[in-house]
């Protein structure tokens, strides 16, 4: 998104943008407690960066066509109806146009030793939905404006509106809105409930085996601490 900026919003020639961001990647020091599946993976995506960065940027063209002038990530913070909080989201450009970038997945059964990163040719998938949830939130925040997904791997693009994706429909849209306010209101009440840290974690069970827990030793042995398992 960094390189795509500059691209976009400051008009940087495309080629030293890439540089750039190849530079910027390679200063990341893979972690070493997965089996050196970061490492291997950090030197694929490497190779990819500069494919994945022009469809990137050729998606994006495409989904802020009508713009008068692009305009980069901004924060939107404001209630939603129901909840005590104000909800927090960033949508990557012009209030309404999201990035998502896909990458090759590691596959050492296969001859290649890689799988291809697929772009979804709908939103109608579990880990895609995810990202419907997250455009919900810039439209239920932006006036209602129509949102717009850009996705790119090193292979293609592609941008999802609600001309040819339901789940971007304003309806759609309103009831996504709605559910999530269901799910926020029962995490307020659960910080009404507790009184400290330690009181709000035991409100609910961790499932260490989950995706989102895919930390280093250390981050999980004290997570466990905190939940009484060791």
């Amino acid at each position: 998104q960094t390189a795509a900026d500059d691209i976009l919003l400051k008009d940087a020639d495309p080629a030293e943008a890439t540089q750039k961001a190849l530079d910027e990647y390679r200063r990341y020091k893979p972690r070493e407690w997965d089996d050196g599946l970061d490492g291997v993976q950090h030197q694929k995506y490497a190779e990819e960066l500069p494919a994945v960065l022009e469809h990137a940027v050729m998606g994006l063209r495409e989904a802020m066509a009508r713009e008068n002038r692009y305009l980069g990530e901004i924060e939107l913070l404001d209630k939603l109806p129901g909840l005590a909080l104000p909800y927090n989201t960033r949508p990557d450009y012009v209030r309404k146009v999201d990035l998502k970038t896909k990458w090759s997945k590691h596959a050492p059964q296969t001859k290649a030793g890689w799988s291809k990163a697929p772009i979804p040719k709908s939103l109608s998938g579990m880990f895609d939905m995810k990202n419907v949830f997250q455009a919900a939130g810039f439209w239920a925040l932006n006036g209602h404006q129509p949102v717009t997904l850009v996705y790119a791997s090193a292979n293609d693009y592609q941008v999802f509106t609600e001309d040819n994706a339901p789940e971007l429909k304003p309806s759609f849209l309103a009831d996504i809105v709605e559910e999530m306010v269901v799910q926020l209101r029962c995490t307020e009440n659960l910080l009404r409930a507790a009184d400290t840290k330690e009181q709000l974690l035991n409100l609910v069970a961790p499932d260490f085996n989950d995706l989102t827990w895919r930390e280093p030793p250390g981050v999980i042995a004290e997570a466990r601490k905190l939940w009484g398992l060791d």
